[in-house]
């Protein structure tokens, strides 16, 4: 049996390397053509480009890795079908699923590295694309002003900011919301700017509201000034994207937005992402059960076939994982929604496998 399964196990790694190699490269040659224009115009050095597409390199290979695991699959084990390997090994008294346990070992293990890869070096490098890819958008590679800003303050103050100007230490387009233990809206402060000057907070057409314990709006108020603990240097770091976070990091995020009193029905998105942190890598092995039935019950094909029969079941996939990410927001519980894609094909993968091995 070990002399079996490690030729089985070489056949798949070796196609899963390749598949694996050949979208990575894909992807990102395509991202290059496609934004060479911007490129260019954006001024970019090429060390600097060359450093977008490195760090870009992590995450590509946890979006792509699924499908790469799926071409390896139908590749490895239509092979052996086509060659009537499978019969042979069956007629030696072997069962179909002691002939795919080195497929899942492997799948496992792929899935293991993906969630460590995801873990500790995706948050990092996808933090330094977004941050080239935001100079290349604005076509400044000493871009200042910071976009669309979420923080949630050492008060329980959650702000949102349209722009900071860090030169000038300029906020624009300002809202800052308060919630009480129970949910609702405290208090509201809007201003059409916000300027840091003399350690305080200046505003320019800003106004306080006040609302009762059951959200209605009860006092409306000019402000001039904001006595708040936050510094432009806060805002200049800013928080993350999700995906720029940890899973330790964005469970520790969401663990302080429900202790500062947000309510957990309107945390539905970050709690998503937590888990999607974790199901996503998974994938691997899930859609390598998905894929074996196809392989098992493959012709003589050519390679174009099973590349399209890759892509249209990783499309599927893709499709129902963000079906589910949407659900997960309101409709569906956010665990559910999460992995929601997983357990249907899961559960449709380990049933055709089981007929098939019938």
């Amino acid at each position: 049996m070990r002399i079996l399964d490690r030729y089985i196990a070489r056949g798949f790694l070796t196609c899963y390397l390749c598949a694996l190699i050949t979208f990575v490269a894909l992807y990102l040659i395509v991202d290059l053509f496609t934004n060479s224009d911007e490129w260019i115009q954006a001024g970019m050095p090429a060390s600097t480009i060359i450093d977008y597409y490195l760090n870009c390199m992590p995450n590509v290979f946890i979006l792509v890795g699924p499908v790469a695991l799926l071409l390896a699959t139908l590749f490895a084990l239509g092979t052996l079908s086509r060659n009537n390997e499978l019969t042979a090994i069956a007629a030696s008294g072997i069962s179909l699923y002691r002939t795919l346990l080195p497929l899942l070992l492997i799948a496992f293990l792929v899935s293991l590295v993906t969630i460590f890869v995801n873990e500790l070096i995706v948050p990092r490098t996808v933090r330094r694309a977004n941050e080239i890819k935001r100079m290349r958008r604005e076509r400044n590679p000493d871009l200042h002003v910071y976009r669309d800003i979420q923080l949630y303050g050492e008060e329980g103050n959650m702000f949102y900011i349209r722009s900071f100007d860090s030169r000038r230490n300029i906020l624009k387009g300002l809202q800052i919301l308060k919630y009480s233990k129970g949910g609702s809206i405290e208090l509201r402060v809007d201003a059409e700017e916000a300027k840091w000057s003399d350690g305080r907070w200046r505003l320019l057409n800003g106004f306080l509201r006040r609302y009762d314990e059951k959200g209605n709006l009860e006092e409306v108020q000019p402000l001039r000034e904001l006595d708040i603990p936050e510094t432009p240097e806060d805002f200049l770091a800013g928080p993350h994207r999700s995906e720029e976070l940890s899973f330790r990091e964005l469970k520790g995020h969401i663990e302080t937005l429900v202790a500062r009193g947000l309510p957990r029905k309107e945390l539905g998105r970050e709690v998503v992402e937590l888990h999607s942190k974790v199901s996503l890598p998974l994938a691997n092995l899930v859609i390598l059960l998905t894929g074996i039935p196809f392989a098992l019950r493959t012709r003589r094909r050519g390679i174009v076939a099973e590349f399209g029969k890759a892509i249209g079941i990783g499309f599927i996939y893709l499709a129902f994982f963000r079906l589910g990410q949407f659900l997960g927001q309101g409709l569906l519980p956010a665990v559910v929604g999460a992995w929601l894609a997983n357990i249907i094909f899961a559960t449709g993968g380990i049933v055709l496998i089981y007929k098939t091995g019938r």
